[in-house]
């Protein structure tokens, strides 16, 4: 079994205008982003290339510094991680996208 590249518990997740959990799980894993309830069911995933963390229009010093959006498959949910959190997400899905591009590009060479 391998590590996920990004493994977080404890984490608010809402899809305006409810919340789903409080106490949820971020999981990258195998090339796929999942949304975790506490008790584990998933929420909603996607694969790495389908998900999106746009910017913030809100400075650092805004109190909603602490929500991340996150657009898994065109549906959009707010978490609740800190800064710090949603830099290791970014680089965690930055490497798993490069992990998934480097597999596809293998996958296309024809060896004769």
């Amino acid at each position: 079994m391998t590590v996920p590249e990004f493994d977080l518990d404890g984490v608010p997740v809402r899809r305006p205008p409810r919340t789903l959990t409080r106490a949820g799980q971020v999981l990258v894993h195998g090339g796929r982003m999942s949304l975790l309830t506490s008790y584990g069911r998933e929420i909603d995933g996607a694969p790495v290339e389908k998900v999106r963390l746009p910017r913030p229009w809100w400075g650092a010093w805004h109190p909603a510094r602490r929500r991340t959006v996150v657009v898994l498959g065109g549906t959009r949910y707010t978490l609740g991680l800190a800064l710090r959190d949603r830099s290791r997400l970014t680089a965690a899905l930055g490497h798993a996208r490069e992990r998934a591009a480097k597999i596809a590009a293998d996958r296309r060479i024809v060896h004769p």
